[in-house]
């Protein structure tokens, strides 16, 4: 009896055991599950998943007012020139003085968006002057998420070699998906030019678009560009399930109204806006938790190796006993 009881008493710890594991893998699984999202230090609390709706635009960061020096007087280092000058030696203007291009995730009800639902990222400019084009690139996981094509199909497939490139001599299109470009810009003066945002069929992990201005430059007598904080485009994604998933810049940069001197017709050379970019932003999905399924798996796995060898010494155990008895 002595025996038995020293059997029993450990296959019952184990058996408490491999409930405490599994109750502890389903509840780390919904840990998960429940962590918000990370997103962009310039959001607000106000807007759909905390961040702002469209139409809302950031705080305003503090742009240094230019100086105009006098007639016949030439800018020295260390003051600001201009409109339309370019700084002078040693003029580098601090971060905090940048206008900052960073992302904003807008999502339904501010819940985890569910497979085969759609979001949409926001590409906005803090406080800027003399906007008048733009162009950003933006990175995402597409095992994870996946822009959504004009036609509302799926995203067709590029024949792609081991090495990522097109394996066919025909040139591949872009494909162009949903989203809106250009809302800072919808009331310049120098009408701009809109396209995208497409996604190259040779990388299926990237959506570019790009905005200019179709005015002659400020310097040949054209209108000036845009001054203030808003969208510059949209993008429309949509959740192919997974937990989280990051949506970052490749690229992205502003472009001003007027050129770098000498203002000469003939060879015309713009002026990128010197500016900051923002951190990824963090989507949280819902439905298709490959890694959490996975690691459930595993925990059942070792909680049923454990209770299959428990059984087994106690089976074991038992059949000794019973030959040292008949013996």
């Amino acid at each position: 009896m002595d025996v038995e009881k020293r059997i029993r008493t450990p296959l019952i710890r184990i058996g408490w055991i491999a409930a405490i594991a599994i109750a502890g893998a389903f509840l780390f699984a919904g840990q998960l599950t429940a962590q918000e999202p990370t997103l962009s230090p310039a959001a607000t609390e106000d807007g759909v998943n905390g961040t702002p709706t469209t139409g809302e635009t950031p705080a305003e960061t503090p742009v240094a007012t230019p100086e105009t020096p006098a007639e016949g007087e030439t800018p020295v280092d260390g003051e600001t020139p201009g409109d339309g000058e370019t700084p002078g030696a040693g003029e580098t203007p601090s971060a905090g003085d940048l206008p900052e291009i960073f992302l904003e995730v807008e999502a339904p009800d501010g819940e985890p968006v569910d497979e085969g639902d759609m979001f949409f990222v926001h590409v906005n400019v803090t406080e800027v002057e003399h906007l008048s084009a733009f162009e950003f690139t933006l990175g995402y996981d597409s095992e994870r998420i996946e822009p959504i094509p004009l036609d509302g199909e799926e995203l067709p497939t590029a024949a792609l070699d081991d090495q990522g490139t097109p394996t066919t001599d025909e040139e591949l299109e872009n494909v162009t998906v949903e989203g809106e470009l250009g809302q800072l810009l919808a009331d310049s003066p120098r009408n701009s030019i809109c396209t995208g945002p497409f996604v190259r069929q040779s990388d299926r992990n990237e959506v570019f678009a790009f905005c200019v201005g179709a005015s002659p430059p400020v310097c040949l007598g054209g209108p000036p560009g845009v001054d203030g904080a808003g969208t510059l485009g949209t993008v429309a994604f949509r959740s192919r399930g997974g937990e989280m998933t990051e949506i970052s810049f490749v690229e992205a940069s502003i472009v001003s109204d007027d050129v770098a001197p000498p203002c000469d017709p003939e060879e015309l050379s713009a002026v990128r806006i010197e500016s900051t970019v923002g951190p990824p932003v963090t989507v949280l999905l819902a439905g298709g938790g490959d890694s959490n399924t996975l690691l459930i798996i595993i925990i059942a796995a070792v909680v049923i190796a454990v209770v299959v060898a428990g059984v087994g010494g106690y089976l074991f155990y038992r059949q000794r006993r019973a030959s040292e008895g008949a013996s």
